[in-house]
């Protein structure tokens, strides 16, 4: 795979982030890469603008609670979030 830089979104991606945003959502990126490196991506590719955080994991695999320790650190309850993925 290459580099996040070179990962194209999905189409539409931007038009949706864009509608969440203007209607008032909070949008947070979890990630198991680390804060900068995404933070970069998601700017090349114009969506940082949408995200008002980013949560690093800092390790290699997925886990139950990395959606728990964002949840706990943005201060919402689990009936308050949508997860929405970024693979096919």
């Amino acid at each position: 795979p290459g580099s996040l830089q070179e990962e194209a979104p999905f189409p539409g991606v931007k038009d949706v982030l864009g509608d969440l945003s203007a209607s008032g959502y909070r949008l947070l990126a979890i990630s198991r890469k680390d804060a900068p490196v995404l933070q970069k991506a998601l700017d090349h590719h114009g969506l940082g603008m949408y995200f008002d955080g980013i949560v690093s994991t800092g390790h290699d695999e997925k886990s139950e609670n990395d959606l728990d320790k964002a949840r706990e650190k943005y201060g919402v309850t689990k009936d308050q979030v949508l997860l929405i993925g970024d693979t096919e």
